[in-house]
């Protein structure tokens, strides 16, 4: 039987590894088994050797034939159903349960937020997930792949990596290696949809270079860039028991009705049919106008928790489109992930972080992006713009503007690799 690219099918048959996992799990004969994806069943053996409470989700027709005639002598139930579909509150009668499965890339997002959605019984989750997925989930602050999933996961979960398994073990073998994770409900926790407080942190970026290709019609430019998350990060406070909506930071400069932060909640707002109230109060650590998108992170932040807090339920699509609306970076922060970005700064490809240590230099020079692009187009037309600064289009104007800058640059160049940050 072929595997279906449609439904991401790579079997893992090695029996070895298959032994390792299933040890992992630490069955009990009384346990209340998932398994989603069970494919051709080498998994599932395993599992039916140790418990009698199975089921099993599986969306492929034929391998579900397949699976119900090779364990109609266990005490095993299959389901030919689309797992982010599947209601097991009905089938578990809102008893305990365990999840486990080998689970596609595309549908890895989705799937956690239907385990959100039965955070309260599910006893524990054993995925195995795309490698870049998995450090997604579980990064730390201190980690390059810290984002918004890792927010919501770390949150919700004690998330422990058990295993990493080469490619070469799959069938087909998929372009990159998987970890098998284990994913706990924390205990008093309460789930987003319930929280009236929540604490995120709001990561910075670097533009670790940045080309301006062009001009559109709407007065948009063309980019060509390269974000990376680095650990230097604002702090937001929500408390969603308020009335109305107010906004406080410790930076004067940043006024409570006139920030994007604000123009954000505004946004989210003509979404809300119940008229919440929302206090947010924003800890400043990234310095405000220094190319390090503090504020289209906070945006990025405020957008994912409002989601939470206010149980909107808006897809990643609609959080984009939003993001999109009141900034060019705002999507880049709202996905999380290391990325080149085209277009406008919003067509993303996902990359590596780098491995190199950085130094970042703080002048305490205010820059406004858009009076940044004013001046470069302004410069452009007179041709007064020297290609030469290939790390940064705005190299030329920030050392024209600023000769202390120029100073520095000219005797630190030589021993230093020095790149602007937005």
């Amino acid at each position: 039987m072929q595997p279906k690219k449609r439904f991401g099918q790579n079997f893992l048959k090695d029996k070895q590894i298959l032994s390792e996992l299933t040890n992992f799990l630490k069955i009990l004969p009384q346990d209340k088994f998932l398994e989603i994806g069970p494919g051709k069943g080498d998994f599932t053996e395993n599992i039916l050797n140790l418990c009698s409470n199975y089921h099993g989700i599986e969306i492929d027709k034929d391998l579900f034939k397949f699976l119900e005639s090779k364990f109609k002598t266990k005490n095993s139930i299959f389901h030919n159903e689309d797992i982010l579909k599947f209601e097991a509150e009905k089938l578990f009668n809102k008893s305990k349960f365990r999840v486990v499965g080998n689970i596609p890339y595309n549908i890895s997002s989705p799937l956690l937020e239907w385990c959100e959605k039965r955070y309260e019984m599910i006893s524990d989750m054993h995925f195995m997930l795309q490698k870049e997925f998995a450090l997604r989930c579980s990064g730390n602050e201190n980690t390059s792949s810290y984002g918004r999933l890792s927010v919501i996961c770390n949150y919700l979960y004690d998330m422990e990596i058990l295993k990493e398994v080469d490619k070469s073990f799959f069938s087909p073998e998929p372009k990159v290696d998987s970890l098998f994770v284990r994913f706990t409900p924390k205990k008093n926790t309460y789930l987003p949809r319930e929280l009236s407080n929540l604490i995120l942190k709001s990561p910075a970026k670097l533009n670790l270079y940045l080309k301006i290709t062009k001009k559109y019609p709407n007065g948009f430019h063309e980019l060509d860039t390269a974000f990376q998350l680095i650990d230097l990060c604002d702090v937001l406070e929500f408390d969603s028991s308020a009335t109305n909506v107010s906004i406080s930071c410790n930076d004067n400069s940043i006024k409570e009705h006139e920030n994007i932060v604000y123009k954000v909640v505004m946004a989210m707002k003509e979404r809300d049919k119940k008229n919440n109230g929302i206090s947010i109060n924003i800890i400043k650590n990234i310095p405000v106008g220094s190319g390090l998108g503090g504020g289209s992170s906070n945006a990025a932040t405020t957008i994912l928790a409002l989601n939470k807090l206010w149980g909107l339920r808006l897809s990643n699509t609609e959080l984009l489109s939003i993001g999109r609306s009141i900034g060019a970076d705002v999507p880049f922060f709202i996905e999380g992930q290391n990325a080149y970005a085209k277009g406008i700064g919003d067509i993303f490809i996902n990359k590596d972080a780098i491995s190199e240590k950085l130094v970042i230099i703080d002048p305490k020079i205010f820059n406004s992006s858009g009076k940044m692009f004013e001046k470069y187009d302004s410069r452009k037309i007179d041709n007064y713009i020297d290609n030469g600064f290939l790390q940064n289009s705005f190299w030329q104007i920030f050392m024209d503007e600023n000769p202390d800058i120029l100073n520095f640059y000219k005797k630190n160049i030589n021993d230093f690799d020095i790149c602007l940050s937005g």
